[in-house]
């Protein structure tokens, strides 16, 4: 079949070019037969299938599929020949006629007529081309196809021979497995005897184990139905049992609150203590008449111990929270232990701090730190958290020496912890009182400025935190505040507000401080229980006005603290044992108040009010520090363990 493309591929080129192409070696005949029979479409047909067997077998099919092969590749490669030569002549066609173009020029009819003559003699001898191209393509199909028929009765024979001899080593093999396997079976059989019995006592084994161990389970269910039924009756007893008991525990409580509740308001509506004044007992009386308290109906306003403090924690007055860990941070000057207003204390100030579980840590005693030169001693009252991250604390030296001696300390902090620096960022006060950072300034409230003629006065002072950030640290100095007598003395003082002598109330000027969410500040006097706003137009400018007057409903104003949540400020009356609460009022308005709580005279160890100083609120809990070092005008007549912070649950 391999002659067969040659020949082919010469009479093309002869037909086309006139030339006889260069003679090639005749293909050698194949060595073995084709290995299946080759149709007309070059499409092998699949022989039948057999089972292998060891002998090799003719390979006829390999051949044929070759030949098929090459037959269409010289189709293939004709049809290109003529496709190019056709190409070809087409193409000089259309040279011959642009060159006649050309000539138009010059003589158009005449070479118009030789150009028509030239494209029908070249179309005629590519028509002719194709023609006999075409032809000998045919001639050639009809040669392949021949030959292919003549390979197939070649090698029919040899195939059906070969397929014979397959199918015949194919059934002997087949006898041969079948023998085989008659005999594994006969040699298996005794085995399978064997293998049966042995199942059969596994199985009977196995269901008598089963059978046990489900009689067991069905055993120790009904035990345990049967326990269980038990304890049920038993827990049902014992559930009733504890529940009378706490019914009966809750009567008794309920029946003591009421007596004690009934006692204490008993003891509200006794005259002040005897020891007092006329003007003070009779002043608090009747603000106790006026806002008709009903501790009873106010049941559950009731404070309750939160902590105790030991012997050398007394007198706890400023308290703060640092708003990241919501940990209390109270100061304990422990005047009360200092003997005649001169010389070292029996308890040095300190620095505390109280987890809302109730633990309580003590971290810095002040005089270790920064002793004031003149007394050796520290009076820390208010403090709060400056945008630093450190606190700032009023050092009261004013009970020590009246001469302007209080400062303003930073004791510098990492969290929750002192790092054992503190630092003196003001001097010059009169008494340092109240400290609260709104934005970038700090306000401190000066509860004495003992103006001549003045029954009291007091003031409050405003710094920026570009200053205060930068006093005292380094080498940079405190600042030195003046001598106030009037506003304008020193540009750090924003008010000056005397304190009006009320029968029966104290000289205390400017006490507690506090401000709204709108920045708007609020503070009061400690003697009289006036209360002022102050509100700061775009210059910075301060303008004070009155929200309650002396006397309109109570006396006394220590420290106030306003929550956000509540939206209320509430405000410690120290003078008659209550907290005081009031929604900011409108501007041009006064504050209109509601007590929250007010006890009799008590040592403060259940939780009672007993000289009630600063509060805080956290998560819905008032905390309040019970100060407990008595004046003439107030109603706490004595110094008494424990040392307390009270809680009232606002929820």
């Amino acid at each position: 079949m391999k002659r067969i493309v040659p020949l082919l591929l010469g009479v093309v080129f002869l037909a086309l070019t006139g030339c006889p192409p260069e003679p090639s070696k005749p293909a050698a005949p194949p060595s073995t037969p084709p290995s299946a029979p080759i149709n007309k479409s070059g499409t092998g047909v699949a022989p039948k299938a057999v089972k292998p067997v060891d002998e090799a077998k003719p390979d006829v099919s390999k051949e044929v599929g070759e030949a098929v092969k090459e037959v269409k590749e010289a189709a293939v490669a004709v049809g290109t020949v003529v496709a190019e030569k056709t190409t070809e002549a087409v193409a000089a066609a259309k040279e011959t006629a642009v060159k006649a173009t050309e000539a138009v020029e010059k003589k158009a009819d005449e070479v118009v007529k030789v150009a028509g003559e030239l494209a029908e003699k070249a179309k005629e001898k590519a028509g002719e081309v194709v023609v006999a191209v075409e032809k000998k393509a045919g001639e050639l199909v009809g040669q392949a196809e021949k030959a292919v028929e003549k390979a197939e009765e070649t090698a029919k024979p040899a195939v059906e021979k070969a397929v014979e001899k397959v199918e015949a080593k194919a059934k002997e093999a087949e006898k041969a497995a079948e023998k085989a396997v008659e005999k594994v079976e006969e040699a298996v059989k005794p085995a399978d005897a064997e293998k049966a019995a042995a199942d059969k006592a596994a199985a009977e084994k196995k269901a008598a184990d089963e059978k046990a161990a489900a009689d067991k389970a069905a055993a120790e269910k009904k035990a345990a139905d049967e326990k269980a039924a038990a304890d049920k009756a038993a827990a049902e007893k014992k559930a009733a049992d504890e529940k009378a008991d706490a019914d009966k525990a809750a009567a008794e409580k309920k029946a003591a609150e009421e007596k004690k509740a009934a006692e204490e308001k008993k003891a509200d509506e006794k005259p002040a203590d005897s020891t007092k004044s006329p003007e003070v007992s009779g002043l608090i009386d009747s603000l106790k008449k006026k806002w008709a308290f009903d501790a009873v109906k106010n049941a559950n306003r009731k404070p309750k111990l939160f902590v105790s403090f030991s012997d050398d924690m007394h007198q706890p007055d400023g308290m703060t929270v640092n708003p990241k860990t919501k940990t209390i941070f109270v100061n304990f000057p422990n005047f009360s232990g200092r003997k005649d207003d001169k010389g070292p204390k029996t308890n040095p100030g300190c620095l505390a701090s109280v987890k809302m579980d109730g633990k309580v840590e003590k971290l810095l005693v002040y005089e270790d730190k920064v002793p004031f030169p003149e007394t050796g001693q520290v009076g820390p009252m208010g403090l709060f958290f400056g945008p630093d991250g450190h606190l700032y604390v009023c050092d009261n030296q004013y009970f020590f020496n009246t001469n302007n001696k209080s400062r303003m300390l930073r004791v510098l902090m990492d969290g929750d912890k002192p790092t054992g620096k503190v630092e003196v960022v003001v001097e010059g006060i009169k008494l340092a009182n109240a400290v609260l950072w709104v934005g970038d300034n700090m306000f401190v409230t000066d509860t004495f400025l003992d103006l001549p003629g003045e029954f009291g006065a007091g003031c409050v002072w405003k710094f920026t935190k570009d200053e205060i950030v930068k006093a005292g640290s380094g080498d940079n100095p405190p600042i030195k505040v003046k001598p106030i007598t009037k506003v304008e003395d020193d540009a750090h003082c924003i008010t000056v507000q005397k304190v009006r002598k009320v029968a029966g109330c104290g000289n205390g000027g400017a006490d507690g401080l506090t401000a709204d969410k709108d920045g708007v500040l609020y503070f009061g006097n400690f003697g009289n229980g006036e209360m002022y706003r102050i509100k700061f137009d775009a210059d910075g400018k301060a303008t004070t006005d009155v929200i309650h007057e002396t006397g309109a409903y109570f006396n006394c104003c220590d420290g106030i603290f306003y929550d956000a949540d509540t939206n209320k400020v509430y405000v410690n009356d120290s003078a008659t044992n209550a907290i005081h609460a009031f929604t900011p009022p409108k501007a041009g308005e006064k504050a209109v108040f509601e007590t929250i709580w007010t006890n009799g005279d008590t040592d403060g160890a259940d939780g009672s009010l007993d000289q009630p100083c600063e509060a805080v609120v956290v998560d819905g809990k008032l905390i309040i520090a019970n100060f407990d070092w008595p004046f003439p005008e107030l109603l706490n007549t004595k110094t008494d363990a424990p040392s307390t912070l009270s809680l009232i649950d606002l929820k």
